[in-house]
């Protein structure tokens, strides 16, 4: 099992959290909203809530950051992050204080692939959308999350949740 840093993983990638959760692994989520936070710690089962961690920090604070990182319980292995432009400096120092984490960033449709920076191991998980018939939609929250949570173990490099072409068709 791993020890595990999520940012950015209260809303859409919270059916994440909890999977991940039930397979055994230890988390340390990280969110700027408290209530948020608390209400993805009461979703998991009590047997099960000592592995669970919650921090409020708003990310774009790289010094609060910094602070949260420094005085975590254990040292992650791995980190499942969403964090939003601009993420470099985000990316930059959470690689810097564990550089042998296994970081899977989670970009959107229209981003663009990032530079995997050095040597350090980075993988991406772009969430695209769904065509049904003639249609197009978003992806659901609980798509997202079974998305991300297979990328997370499958060890993928780079992987797709939903389609992210053809791009005139996205809704």
């Amino acid at each position: 099992m791993a020890d595990l840093l999520c940012i950015g993983t209260t809303g859409m990638l919270a059916g994440c959290v909890r999977s991940l959760i039930a397979d055994g692994h230890r988390i340390v989520c990280l969110a700027r909203n408290p209530s948020r936070l608390e209400a993805l710690a009461d979703s998991i089962p009590d047997a099960a809530k000592s592995r669970l961690s919650t921090s409020p920090c708003d990310y774009r604070d790289l010094t609060h950051l910094a602070e949260v990182l420094d005085a975590l319980r254990f040292e992650p292995t791995a980190a499942i992050c969403w964090v939003h432009s601009p993420a470099e400096p985000v990316l930059e120092l959470i690689r810097s204080g564990f550089p042998s984490l296994d970081l899977l960033r989670v970009v959107g449709s229209s981003s663009s692939i990032p530079e995997i920076l050095g040597d350090t191991p980075s993988r991406i998980v772009r969430l695209g959308f769904v065509i049904d018939d003639d249609r197009s939609r978003w992806l659901s929250h609980e798509e997202i999350s079974a998305g991300v949570y297979k990328a997370f173990v499958s060890g993928a490099k780079d992987s797709i949740v939903g389609t992210i072409e053809p791009w005139d068709q996205r809704p």
